[in-house]
């Protein structure tokens, strides 16, 4: 009997979740150093959102001997995209975000965590596609993320862009694109 493309997604997002287990096994295991990483794909990693990720992203707190490099070769060698990005690379951070990571694991040396939901949940809004929305319906539906606080959150943000440094840090985006985006988010919301 031939296997159903659903079947085959399952199996993808079963290989994904283990390889990137044994990534940080790997990582944690050469670690010299203490280290911190944060990680994305939690969404499916969590059981939040069923199915597979497409990749991996990475924030590391320190990058002691070249760790960096080593994370790129192997992530060539398992075939498997790894990116080291984070919601920062392209908004502004909520403040406190630093005190909203979960901790997942520690592999070795090397203590990782889940990134602040609430700026997963904002990066997402910002980049608006139809996944993101649902994706973070499902945060807010398992209780991840409380809607008072991700609106206080955007605000937050918000008003950070108004800021010259800000501005320069992030110039592709706009105070107004970001609202715009939050707000029919917002409807969304409330017509579902």
């Amino acid at each position: 009997m031939a296997r159903s493309n659903a079947d085959e997604y399952a199996q993808a997002g079963w290989a994904r979740t283990k390889l990137s287990c044994s990534l940080l096994d790997w990582v944690g295991l050469r670690s010299l150093a203490e280290s911190t990483f944060v990680v994305g794909a939690a969404l499916v990693h969590c059981g939040i959102r069923p199915g597979y990720t497409l990749d991996i992203d990475l924030q590391i707190g320190i990058d002691p001997y070249d760790l960096i490099e080593e994370i790129e070769h192997l992530k060539q060698e398992l075939d498997v995209n790894v990116e080291i990005v984070s919601p920062g690379d392209f908004m502004p951070l909520p403040d406190g975000w630093e005190a909203r990571l979960q901790f997942v694991k520690r592999y070795g040396k090397l203590d990782v965590f889940y990134f602040d939901w609430y700026s997963i949940a904002l990066s997402k809004i910002l980049r608006g596609s139809q996944r993101d929305s649902l994706d973070v319906q499902l945060m807010q539906r398992q209780g991840c993320i409380a809607l008072e606080e991700l609106d206080y959150l955007f605000q937050n943000v918000l008003d950070k862009l108004a800021s010259p440094a800000y501005r320069r840090r992030y110039p592709n985006l706009s105070r107004e694109r970001l609202q715009q985006r939050y707000e029919a988010f917002r409807l969304l919301l409330q017509s579902s």
